[in-house]
């Protein structure tokens, strides 16, 4: 798993829901790719794998400051998902553009929205590869 990523300027915007939030941090989850077991009953001292044909595209956790009026999709379908970083003096930087759908969500974390910030934490399972742009 990598290392959290501060958002100075960074946002997320859903695509059809239209539900936005800033960035703080976040971490991307592993790409994975299962192996299947192949041995057969002669096998010798060693079991034989082969990688599965299709492949995990991982998802990301994303702790975000959010407007309480507006929640995120979490019974929503899979839509396209920005998430724009920007540079650490909050411009420039560059996108991701994926597919993907809400799977988890924890509003208010780190303290009541009352009197502070509305904060959260919304995890994004990605339902394909992720497009990487340059500039925003």
């Amino acid at each position: 798993m990598g290392a959290p990523m501060l958002g100075a300027g960074s946002q997320i915007t859903f695509g059809t829901s239209h539900f936005t939030a800033k960035i703080l941090d976040m971490t991307f989850r592993d790409v994975t790719r299962p192996s299947v077991n192949v041995s057969e009953y002669n096998s010798i001292d060693y079991e034989v794998f082969i990688p599965a044909k299709l492949v995990d595209p991982g998802g990301v956790d994303i702790n975000i400051q959010f407007d309480p009026n507006q929640q995120p999709p979490v019974s929503g379908d899979v839509e396209t998902i920005s998430i724009e970083f920007a540079t650490n003096n909050g411009t420039g930087g560059g996108m991701a553009v994926v597919s993907g759908f809400v799977d988890k969500w924890s509003p208010f974390t780190g303290g009541s929205p009352t009197g502070e910030l509305a904060k959260g934490n919304v995890g994004v399972k990605f339902t394909g590869h992720i497009v990487w742009t340059d500039e925003v």
